[in-house]
This record gives structure tokens, C-alpha cells and sequence, in this order.
């Protein structure tokens, strides 16, 4: 069991309404453990730089994509299998079996629909023609599973050499999404913040004060939302563009990856209140 997992379990315990969606978490990481410990190549993230610096997310380069796409095809092809764990709540069955089904009907789907969402590679009329009968929340939630998991081998490297290069972006620096979340760590000066991608879950440092989405630092349209229920939470408000973000506030970092899951009803109250959520993970409906 990894450290997310255990803070996933220890935070659902308190929370019954968020059981299924642990479940689902469960019975996707029994599958996707053993992706984490492959052998790679890992490149010279140094060929990468100059185009880094100008903006340019390290997925966006073609060179780096083949190995992760097949990578992260193995994995989604295994998760199709999920209809078949008991664990799985009946809310989510269903899905993944139609999901299963047409994975085995076209077995190049787990790779076209990785390159579809990751480098918006063109589908076959045929797979285009089936994904309007899928669950698009779950299809793309098991899509960026299946990326992050193929990521996990890289990361200590790669992460060493973004942190060297101050990515200033407010997209992350491994694949380009927006962040979902973002997390308060403990340093020499201070608390900085760092900003959770909704996708890979790429973690980069970013300006304590000011919106993630528009920019805005005027602190009259910023509101800081406490909530007396979540105390290693708050949402952070921009008046100017409407959106919100979450932040974690605690102590154990590990939950910074997780905690968008584990906050869903967060969502709703802000969403409630006219705010807008920029980017989420999973949605299933």
C-alpha cells in the first residue's frame, strides 16, 4: 500500500459519502502497482531545455511521447479489466464493462484514445463513432491514470531537473494541464505554495498570492474560504475570474495528490455559490 492509498483510506473512514470513490481508488491502484516499478530509459531531460524554457511542457515533444503512449497504453489496457474486481461499486461496474467491451472489440483503442486526449492525435471514424456511448469522466479519469502511472519511473529524474529550471508557467510542466489543487510546504522561508496538476499530478512552485488561472493579485477580489469541517483545507476565491482552487493546508504533503477526490463536496458548495471548478479528474455521472 502506498502512502496515497493509506491517507485516501484514513480520510473515508471519517467520510462515508466519499466510500465509493474509494473503493474505485483501491481497486485501481491493486492494478496499477506494478506499472510503477518497470525499467525505462530515462533521457536527457538537457535536450529538452530550450524549449522548456520558452513555455513548452515536456510531453508536448514527440520524441518523449512514443515510449510513454505504449507505456500508458499497458496500463489502461489493464484497467479495462476493472468490471472483474469485486471491490468495484455497482455505480462504476457498468461502465467499465462497456469500456471492456470495446477495448476488445477495437484492441487499438488503448492507444489511440491516449494519443487522442494526450497529443490530440486524430481517431478512426469507427473508434470516434463508439466513444458517445462511454462515460466520458471515467474514460478520462482512466486515461490520465494510466499516464501518471506510465510517468512514475521518470519522475525522480525529471523532477530534480524542472525543479532546476524554475518553471514559472500556471500550466504544468510535465503535460500542459491546469492545476486542480494546490498545496502549502514548509521551507526555509516560510510556506511556499505549489500547484497540483488535475492530470498528471506534476507538482511546481508558484506564487503565494494571486489566481492560478487569470493571474489576478489584487487582493480585494481574493477571498481565502475556511472550512470548519476541513481543517487541513481552505479554498482559495477569485472574484475577478470566478474560479476557485483548493488547498491543502495539513502537514502530510502525500495528500496534496489525492485530495481533489477526497473534497468533492467542496465542489458542490463553492459551485453552489456561482463559482466555477477549472479542472477535475474524475467525473461520473
Amino acid at each position: 500500500m502506498n502512502q496515497s492509498e493509506t491517507i485516501i483510506k484514513k480520510w473515508i473512514a471519517n467520510r462515508e459519502f466519499l466510500d465509493e470513490i474509494g473503493k474505485l481508488y483501491e481497486a485501481v491502484w491493486e492494478i496499477c502497482l506494478p506499472f510503477e516499478d518497470d525499467a525505462v530509459d530515462i533521457p536527457n531531460w538537457a535536450v529538452y531545455q530550450e524549449a522548456f524554457s520558452k513555455g513548452t511542457p515536456i510531453l508536448a515533444h514527440e520524441k518523449f511521447q512514443l515510449p510513454l503512449q505504449k507505456r500508458a497504453a499497458c496500463v489502461f489496457q489493464a484497467l479495462t479489466n476493472l468490471a472483474e474486481n469485486e471491490k468495484i461499486p455497482s455505480v462504476f461496474r457498468e461502465k467499465c464493462i462497456e469500456l471492456q467491451n470495446i477495448c476488445e472489440q477495437y484492441p487499438t483503442f488503448a492507444e489511440a484514445i491516449i494519443g487522442s486526449m494526450l497529443y490530440q492525435q486524430p481517431l478512426t471514424l469507427e473508434i470516434e463513432s463508439e466513444l458517445s456511448s462511454l462515460n466520458q469522466g471515467l474514460l478520462y479519469f482512466f486515461v490520465w491514470v494510466s499516464i501518471t502511472t506510465a510517468l512514475v519511473p521518470y519522475r525522480p529524474t525529471l523532477e530534480k531537473w524542472q525543479q532546476e529550471q524554475a518553471w514559472q508557467g500556471n500550466v504544468c510542466p510535465t503535460c500542459g494541464g491546469v492545476p486542480a489543487t494546490a498545496v502549502l510546504k514548509r521551507g526555509q522561508k516560510g510556506r511556499q505554495r505549489y500547484l497540483v496538476c488535475h492530470r498528471c499530478q506534476t507538482e511546481w512552485a508558484y506564487k503565494r498570492i494571486g489566481c492560478p488561472y487569470c493571474g489576478n493579485t489584487e487582493q480585494k477580489q481574493l477571498e481565502i474560504l475556511e472550512i470548519v469541517e476541513e481543517p487541513d483545507l481552505r479554498v482559495d476565491i477569485c472574484h475577478a475570474c470566478k474560479h476557485y482552487i483548493k488547498t491543502y493546508t495539513g502537514r502530510t504533503e502525500a495528500a496534496a495528490a489525492v485530495v481533489d477526490c477526497l473534497s468533492l463536496h467542496l465542489d458542490i458548495l463553492c459551485q453552489q455559490q456561482g463559482y466555477v471548478k477549472k479542472a477535475a479528474l474524475i467525473m461520473v455521472e
